[in-house]
């Protein structure tokens, strides 16, 4: 139908779909927007349409391997970003630990309603934020005596 228009519930509703269905590896990255039409028993889909979620679109093109990569990645830099705001909480380390924080959840918030990785000004930030983080967590770890 010309005029279909999913909103954002059968968006979500159709990523577990197809994640669902190829559980492991999804249906290839990019592809929720290409089948959707499909799963959703139309005869296309507006391939500008995104699943309006990023760990969904995640589950449905990248399957349970990709969307807890994108998560465990996501939440282990924002912990160790976290914990180095935590032991310095004043100076340029824990200024940059603050923002590194507020971006990774800001991330958060935005990928809970929409899906972000499409567009390379917000993958390149999102890369940015998870090295970032990992670089501002590492220089708190406490350094270990190789011999």
């Amino acid at each position: 139908e010309i005029g279909w228009r999913p909103g954002r519930a059968e968006l979500w509703r159709l990523a577990v779909a197809m994640g669902e269905a190829h559980p492991l590896l999804g249906v290839g990255p990019d592809n929720f927007r290409w089948l959707y039409g499909r799963y959703a028993g139309q005869p296309y889909g507006d391939s500008r349409v995104f699943a309006n979620n990023t760990l969904l679109e995640a589950f449905a093109t990248t399957g349970l391997l990709g969307a807890a990569a994108l998560l465990f990645a996501w939440l282990f830099a924002l912990a160790g970003a976290a914990g180095a705001l935590r032991s310095s909480l004043t100076g340029p380390q824990g200024e940059t630990a603050a923002a590194l924080v507020a971006l990774l959840a800001g991330l958060a918030a935005h990928g809970a309603a929409d899906y972000f990785l499409a567009f390379t000004g917000h993958y390149l930030l999102f890369g940015v934020a998870i090295g970032a983080a990992s670089a501002v967590a590492r220089k708190e770890a406490p350094e270990t005596d190789p011999a």
